[in-house]
């Protein structure tokens, strides 16, 4: 499996592009759109996830106190959801599991952004179990925030649906 965000494939499509090969301004949109929203959505992910595995007593902690009288489904919690995004990155690195990836990201911004709605109602006092500097917004910032990644996410989504043609892929 060979990724699509080699220096390689983005000089390849920069190359097609400027010889006048690929004529599709709106392609090239998407494409790179698609592109953006991958490697922001890499990004957000591998960050989140790694601050909550480096942390994971103060990840697990917060989350005991989300789920009171839970500590073991809150044990099991706080690993499975930094093993999601970690799950979540690989699929996106790769062209061939790129969809999956989107979906499960998708996914996974609608589960965080339920759960902050249910923090909002019910538990305002506690922090945010993010990690790292996500975790210093405010409960409605997490939300707009969130929100804005699940637009950027449907888009890529449906930008994602134009595929890229295979001399573009080395």
């Amino acid at each position: 499996m060979e990724s699509l965000f080699s220096i390689e494939n983005f000089i390849a499509v920069i190359a097609y592009w400027t010889r006048g090969e690929i004529h599709d301004k709106k392609f090239m949109t998407r494409n790179l759109y698609t592109e953006i929203t991958s490697a922001v959505l890499i990004l957000l992910f591998a960050y989140t996830a790694s601050s909550k595995t480096i942390d994971h007593a103060g990840f697990e902690n917060v989350l005991f106190m989300t789920i009171p009288g839970h500590r073991k489904g809150a044990s099991a919690i706080a690993w499975l959801i930094p093993v999601a995004e970690y799950i979540v990155v690989l699929l996106l690195l790769f062209q061939q599991t790129r969809m999956k990836g989107l979906y499960l990201s998708l996914l996974l911004l609608g589960f965080f952004t339920f759960y902050l709605g249910y923090m909002i109602l019910f538990k305002k006092g506690l922090p945010c179990s993010c990690g790292g500097v996500i975790s210093k917004m405010s409960w409605p910032q997490h939300i707009i925030f969130n929100l804005f990644l699940i637009a950027i996410n449907i888009a890529g989504i449906v930008f994602y649906k134009r595929k890229v043609p295979a001399k573009l892929i080395t």
